[in-house]
């Protein structure tokens, strides 16, 4: 499946269009999205925006590529997003949406290098793992790692070299 980039939308009930106030609606032919820019009236903090993501038939889904590239088209590829699981106390569940809040800045988690690779590179940083091929949108703002750099950043991360069967067999 090719992933076609999202397109503004108008949103509608029943068939009816209606009004969403300040938020916009993107879609395509998978997702639609609805995109709340907040602005804060404090000047030290930062603006933020929160993606809340569906699918067009309102099925639940988890495709973490699809949701990086809505990101990336809505926020932007340096802005950084977290998903929250929240307090019981604060959950809201009432139907299969989920829920990005994206910052202008690094927040200061997860990685801090880009390692992209195919199934082959894949297999040479965790042995096992299952990886699909990256779609040429997905290559957009970097290429696949080079092999001996994915080697050596999972070194890195997991603090024990990793080999390779040739490397074993030698």
């Amino acid at each position: 499946m090719t992933w076609e980039p999202l397109q503004r939308s108008t949103p509608h009930h029943k068939g009816v269009p209606i009004d969403i106030g300040d938020e916009e609606q993107w879609a395509n032919d998978i997702y639609v999205v609805n995109m709340r820019k907040n602005e804060s009236d404090l000047p030290d903090i930062p603006p933020m925006i929160h993606l809340s993501i569906r699918r067009q038939d309102r099925q639940p889904c988890r495709d973490w590529r699809d949701f990086q590239r809505i990101k990336n088209q809505l926020a932007g590829p340096e802005w950084e997003a977290v998903e929250i699981y929240p307090a019981e106390s604060r959950l809201v569940d009432m139907a299969n949406q989920y829920h990005l809040f994206c910052f202008p800045f690094g927040l200061g988690i997860g990685f801090q290098q880009r390692l992209v690779g195919n199934q082959l590179q894949a297999d040479l940083v965790a042995p096992g793992a299952v990886q699909r091929d990256p779609d040429p949108i997905d290559l957009k703002y970097g290429g696949l790692s080079k092999v001996k750099d994915m080697k050596r950043q999972a070194d890195d991360h997991y603090g024990s070299p990793i080999t390779t069967k040739s490397e074993e067999d030698a």
